[in-house]
């Protein structure tokens, strides 16, 4: 399964959450009492000709996904976008790997989220060398590197004077007396042959190198045609962590530049870059929205999950033992739902991101999860960067009228605090999060 796929489990939360998003919001799901086996097949079949069922099908199948293992990453590789880091720091990446084990990487940083102001550069060189499959992440696979040389380039004369005073703040006379850094020149900072060393003041650290899953995958409308993907551990929400965190997930992938989609500008900007020329990027906009939940109905769709439900004893996930596969049930009363980790009532600060990908889709970017795992639970934890976004499967929400009368289905409610976002932005959304509430549930 694609590391796209999988990572589709990750939003059973987000999905859950739609029922505090405002009037209007809906997920389907079948009516329906008869055996557990015959409600899941029920349940299918009343969304398989829905337009989210088919582009979930494409993600299964017609994508032709297959991992290296171990993965082959010798090549350039490059972003296919503006990146966000927590802090926020919005930064392009353009690496490379070479037979020899050996790689360098630059990773060009913004001023702003539309990655056309560039700041400063970083040029990384350095050794990997890839070891056992991952035990803890399927399909990934575990590295070890070593730093040879890191260097900085500033690209603007202000830039250049603040981070040469940030650099001699953390590391005292790293920068000898009258040698203020100036524009266009690299630094060192760090010198593998003589111990110089000062990554630490840029919260500079390259263990995404720690864990790696190499894609590829033949268009669906293009089968002659061949992408590569290379993911990259990712980046521990806190800066002052970074040095210490080992990857538990993956960032956004960078596409082979030989094997890249055609479509994607970005990828031939990045490509064509270096430290001299740090690339200039489209623009793009952001919404920041915060969610609100209530009132919550659960529906398991498979055996196990209702089982996993019952094991719950008391007042920690609805009624004691009687949950059942394809049964709705309202579990507000006893404050959400201990299995699930929500309770109710709760507020999360979220920041969302639409954006359009090079081949025209919707994408519906929302913010990454504390790798600490706690809840962005006030204004101040508000995420600063992005998990992996949502494709839109459609423009609308599905209506009931449009499934079979077999398996007619019902809306679930929704109750929210304050004002609700804009309907457009719920409509995506609510199509967004049907695909995932029913690829998850099932």
């Amino acid at each position: 399964m694609s590391c796209l796929c999988r990572l589709l489990f990750t939003y059973l939360f987000l999905a859950l959450l739609l029922h505090g998003l405002g009037e209007g919001s809906a997920l389907l799901h079948p009516e329906s009492r008869s055996h557990p086996r015959s409600l899941e097949k029920s349940a299918w079949r009343a969304f398989k000709e829905s337009q989210c069922h088919h582009m979930l099908k494409h993600l299964h199948n017609g994508a032709r996904i297959t991992v290296q293992m171990p993965p082959a990453i010798e090549g350039h590789w490059v972003s296919t976008g503006c990146e966000v880091r927590s802090g926020p720091e919005f930064i392009t990446r353009s690496y490379r790997f070479y037979h020899n084990n050996t790689f360098k990487a630059y990773q060009f940083y913004y001023a702003g989220n539309r990655c056309t102001s560039p700041t400063y550069t970083l040029i990384i060189r350095g050794k990997i060398r890839l070891r056992q499959a991952s035990w803890i992440i399927r399909g990934g696979t575990e590295a070890d590197y070593q730093l040879h040389n890191v260097q900085v380039i500033c690209h603007t004369e202000a830039v250049a004077e603040k981070l040469s005073q940030l650099v001699n703040n953390t590391c005292p006379s790293f920068i000898p007396a009258g040698g203020a850094w100036v524009q266009d020149i690299p630094y060192d900072l760090w010198r593998e042959e003589d111990g110089c060393e000062c990554t630490r003041a840029m919260n500079f650290a390259m263990h995404e190198l720690q864990l790696l899953r190499v894609e590829k995958q033949y268009l669906q409308h293009h089968l002659d045609r061949l992408v590569e993907e290379l993911f990259l551990g990712d980046i521990h929400t806190d800066a002052s962590q970074r040095t210490f965190y080992r990857p538990s997930s993956y960032q956004p992938p960078l596409q082979n530049a030989k094997n890249h989609d055609h479509a994607c500008i970005a990828c031939r900007i990045i490509h064509r870059s270096d430290e001299h020329r740090p690339p200039l990027l489209p623009p793009k906009a952001d919404l920041t929205v915060g969610l609100h939940v209530n009132h919550m109905k659960v529906t398991p769709m498979d055996a196990a999950t209702a089982s996993l439900l019952n094991v719950f004893n008391g007042n920690e996930c609805g009624a004691e033992g009687s949950w059942q596969v394809g049964v709705q049930q309202d579990v507000t009363h006893t404050n959400g739902c201990v299995a699930l980790g929500i309770k109710l009532p709760h507020t999360e600060y979220e920041i969302f991101k639409m954006e359009q990908d090079a081949s025209g889709r919707y994408l519906l970017f929302n913010g990454q999860r504390p790798s600490d795992g706690s809840s962005p639970d006030r204004p101040e934890k508000r995420a600063t960067s992005y998990q992996m976004p949502l494709v839109q499967c459609a423009s609308s929400v599905p209506r009931a009228e449009d499934f079979s009368e077999d398996h007619r289905a019902h809306q679930f409610g929704s109750h929210a605090s304050g004002r609700s976002p804009c309907p457009q932005f719920l409509a995506i959304l609510t199509c967004l999060l049907t695909l995932l509430h029913w690829n998850v549930l099932r």
